[in-house]
């Protein structure tokens, strides 16, 4: 126990979480489109074929590359995997796709029943759907896995192109899809065997689609990000002039493509740019918000690390209790050992960048910051002005 009070006191010495992209080595220069992490160390990058097709495997988060099994000459369009053994992906020769169940190290060719080239959206590991943005209603389901694919209906999507897919869990029936054209939003509530229209807020078309339950969701439209609260019947901007081509949300963190990657922490209201990209960002996929991977020009693949920055000239003590942990956003806390009455209370996310600050005055308190919208890990730090401090790192549920 006092070996891992030790380690504690040193990792938080100072305090100083950096988030860092850093360029890892390939062996590739020709440019990557795709990229799908199964896990932290297990992943996939594809994209424009140049001698060969450009599909590499990794099995240590990225320090060696290989080339898998796979029969053809095309670029690889999208990678997506349903669980460690089953994937699938599409290259840019119309209904051409690929299937794996043995976790990518071999590859069978699939018809996705496409008349044109398109993309992968896997829900699970029965079923997968694809659709080509360029073409109206040129959308196909499968319900076996991949196996074999049934195309929709003429008319299924109202004759617009379907730009993305998105269903917020595995096993939920509920699903949203999007335009490229005209800003239609279109919903299904069994699986993907029908889909409804249910809202058109904007003229614009949209690039993607991420729900994080079966009701709060967010669209990319040409110069805004939408958001809904309600499944998808009401969409209000959060942005104006701002958008990009893809988006996740990790707890109450927005990452956003448009060129380069960005940070939202307040909800979409402002982002700011992630750095030590080298390249322009094509695709990324965030694994947590310490974890991430991001593929573009130039055979670049980048990697997210977490880097604390030690510094011993300030002295750390315990000067805190903190309860309840894990919590819904309400914390209490009591002050311990002060020099001062100058006190000052941070949160900080798992990047070190600060979300919340107040001054504390009195022995004892209770702060709220439930409409903050904080969920998942962040630390809670209060200093007093002789520059002792102490860290709590605490889990908003």
């Amino acid at each position: 126990m006092k070996v891992y009070y030790l380690m504690v006191l040193i990792l938080f010495s100072s305090f100083n979480l950096l988030a860092q992209w850093t360029r890892l080595t390939t062996g590739t220069t020709e440019t990557l489109t795709t990229v799908f992490f199964i896990n932290s160390d297990t992943g996939f990058v594809g994209g424009s074929a140049g001698v060969t097709t450009t599909l590499l495997k990794t099995k240590d988060g990225g320090k060696t590359w290989k080339t898998p099994n796979i029969n053809t000459t095309n670029s690889i369009r999208t990678i997506r995997f349903a669980n460690k053994q089953i994937g699938i992906l599409s290259t840019d020769a119309s209904s051409e796709g690929f299937r794996t169940t043995d976790g990518g190290e071999n590859w069978t060719k699939i018809n996705t029943a496409l008349d044109g080239i398109g993309d992968i959206y896997i829900k699970n590991a029965d079923t997968a759907f694809a659709f080509n943005s360029s073409n109206g209603d040129d959308v196909s389901y499968s319900f076996n896995g991949g196996k074999t694919w049934t195309h929709y209906p003429n008319n299924a999507f109202g004759g617009a192109a379907i730009s993305a897919i998105h269903f917020p869990f595995p096993k939920s029936n509920i699903g949203y899809a999007v335009t490229n054209s005209g800003g239609k939003i279109f919903k299904t509530v069994n699986g993907g065997k029908s889909w409804s229209q249910i809202a058109q807020p904007t003229s614009e078309h949209f690039n993607n689609v991420f729900f994080t339950t079966t009701s709060i969701g967010y669209a990319l439209a040409v110069s805004e990000i939408l958001k809904t609260t309600d499944g998808g019947a009401h969409w209000t901007a959060i942005t104006n002039g701002s958008s990009g081509a893809k988006i996740q949300i990790v707890g109450s963190i927005l990452y956003l493509r448009s060129g380069d990657l960005s940070v939202s922490y307040n909800d979409g209201k402002s982002f700011s740019d992630m750095t030590g990209f080298s390249s322009s960002i094509i695709d990324f996929q965030m694994l947590s918000n310490s974890e991430g991977y991001a593929v573009g020009f130039d055979g670049g693949v980048f990697k997210l690390q977490i880097i604390t920055a030690i510094n011993s000239k300030i002295e750390k003590t315990e000067l805190f209790k903190l309860y309840p942990n894990p919590s819904n956003g309400q914390f209490s806390i009591e002050k311990l050992d002060l020099s001062g009455s100058d006190l000052k209370l941070t949160i900080l996310n798992t990047f070190g960048q600060e979300v919340y600050q107040t001054a504390i005055d009195q022995n004892s308190l209770s702060f709220d910051v439930s409409s903050l919208n904080l969920k998942g890990n962040y630390f809670i730090k209060v200093s007093d002005e002789s520059n002792r401090y102490d860290v709590k790192r605490v889990v908003v549920q």
